[in-house]
């Protein structure tokens, strides 16, 4: 039977790490990023919690944004690049982060699997707890400068090649949300990503990893493991 681990536990069991940084585009206006987060059990971090480059992993999750997601070291520099030079983000280290409730879920999922090290990325990098935030981000942010918000711009097709690389056998699972407004992001995202174990639970669009419903996270737990990845 699926249980949900508690938060408290699973803190315990894994680490967090991402890749952050900030853009900006004319006028000054600088939006907060995060381009990929690796979870690794704490048995197997041979980085002890220090910064690093992403590393080979066992799955790949695709989820809407990175919501509020910041560094845990508040001295922690994050980077600026300017629009032209965003396909230099593969420079740049992850850095530990405090885990969020769509990570708990994936972390969950790994226990079910006996997955050590897994990733996210994410529709787009956009940075926006709440997702009407987002989505006026979004729009704004396309109407400046295109789609290189998102690691599945046609600009960025060398990065998504390189992230996806970390983990060439096994699934990528989607799970970035129902939500209709999402439409336009998925599309180019499915058009972009290599068609080799593609999981996820769908609809029109693909279930989000961690619903708000309790009941909802053990329905969606337990028909990822009952997945054959």
């Amino acid at each position: 039977m699926v249980n949900l681990t508690p938060e408290a536990i699973l803190k315990k069991i894994y680490r967090t790490y991402s890749s952050f940084y900030d853009i900006k585009l004319k006028g000054g206006i600088v939006y907060n990023c995060r381009r990929i987060l690796q979870i690794v059990d704490i048995q197997h971090d041979h980085f002890e919690g220090q910064d690093h480059f992403p590393e080979d992993i066992e799955a790949t999750f695709v989820l809407m944004n990175p919501g509020g997601a910041k560094p845990i070291n508040n001295n922690y520099s994050i980077p600026t690049v300017p629009k032209s030079s965003i396909n230099t983000l593969a420079q740049e280290k992850m850095t530990l982060t405090s885990p969020d409730k769509a990570q708990y879920q994936v972390m969950r999922l790994m226990q079910l699997q006996g997955w050590k090290k897994v990733q996210v990325i994410n529709l787009s990098d956009i940075k926006a707890p709440k997702s009407k935030d987002f989505f006026v981000k979004v729009e704004e942010f396309e109407r400046m400068y295109h789609d290189i918000h998102s690691i599945f711009s046609l600009k960025r097709k060398a990065e998504l090649d390189q992230v996806l690389g970390y983990c060439e056998t096994g699934p990528t699972i989607l799970a970035w949300g129902t939500d209709y407004r999402l439409t336009g992001l998925a599309v180019r995202a499915i058009k972009v990503m290599p068609n080799r174990n593609i999981q996820g639970l769908a609809t029109n669009l693909y279930y989000h990893a961690s619903p708000h419903r309790h009941e909802d996270k053990l329905r969606w737990l337990t028909q990822m493991n009952s997945i054959k990845m």
